[in-house]
């Protein structure tokens, strides 16, 4: 009875029962209480609470996932390949990293790891020569002389990197003592916006022609050029380090 009238004095402050309402309607709203505490028991535990134990189901459930995922994983059989021909895991591993770069593809059922080299040999004939040379004298000007080895680095973006480039003392030096067979050129794509700087050596190739003729399939944001008077050129796809690429076309 005293559980009762407390209870009804609560349900009068909360403005659950107005005075009017009779007596059968708060028996009745008492029996359902009953009923509710009886069926649906408060959760009680003072060693763990609730939010600690769904925390630790929540763990076990995303632990037994990733197992079960990695264990996807270690089933797929790996296959190694380089220039479009299969090696082995071993050949794979010998390479040196410093003048390779991988693509991985994977699917529901294996794994394929394709080697591809940073630096491509390749030859121009006479007719090809003489369209590339045409090309950039359209891009650099009266500065581009087709009797001297040709570096150029391809810039993606309008970012920190050719302004960088741009101020390599070391790199600059050497071109500078070896004028007489070599030049270089800083040159943004069309969509880099590259500003044009030919005091810093930098162009814009506001055709895209460098783009389309040679770094079409490159994934890098820098890509690399040497072309010789003769009709060779070095093709380097990414390699950060514009010293370095100087480095890989020396004779």
């Amino acid at each position: 009875m005293i559980r009762a009238h407390l209870r009804g004095h609560q349900i009068f402050k909360f403005g659950l029962l107005r005075k009017k309402d009779n007596k059968k309607n708060l028996k009745i709203r008492l029996v359902f209480n009953r009923m509710v505490t009886a069926h649906f028991q408060p959760y009680c535990s003072y060693t763990n609470p609730l939010p600690v134990i769904m925390k630790k189901t929540l763990t076990t459930i995303i632990f037994f996932i990733s197992i079960i995922c990695f264990s996807q994983d270690l089933s797929k059989e790996t296959h190694y390949y380089f220039q479009g021909n299969q090696i082995t895991k071993t050949e794979f591993e010998s390479f040196d990293n410093r003048k390779i770069y991988t693509r991985t593809i994977e699917n529901d059922s294996s794994i394929i790891e394709k080697i591809y080299l940073h630096k491509n040999i390749g030859k121009l004939d006479s007719i090809q020569l003489k369209q590339v040379t045409m090309f950039l004298t359209k891009i650099i000007g009266s500065e581009f002389n087709q009797e001297k080895k040709t570096m150029i680095h391809l810039y993606r973006e309008n970012d920190k990197n050719i302004y960088s480039d741009s101020k390599y003392k070391k790199y600059w030096k050497w071109i500078k003592n070896n004028s007489k067979r070599y030049q270089s050129f800083l040159i943004g794509t069309k969509d880099s916006q590259i500003e044009p700087n030919k005091k810093k050596h930098i162009y814009l190739d506001q055709y895209d022609l460098i783009e389309k003729l040679f770094f079409q399939s490159s994934d890098f944001k820098i890509n690399h050029l040497l072309i010789k008077p003769n009709g060779e050129i070095y093709i380097y796809f990414g390699l950060n380090d514009i010293l370095h690429v100087l480095d890989w076309s020396m004779d």
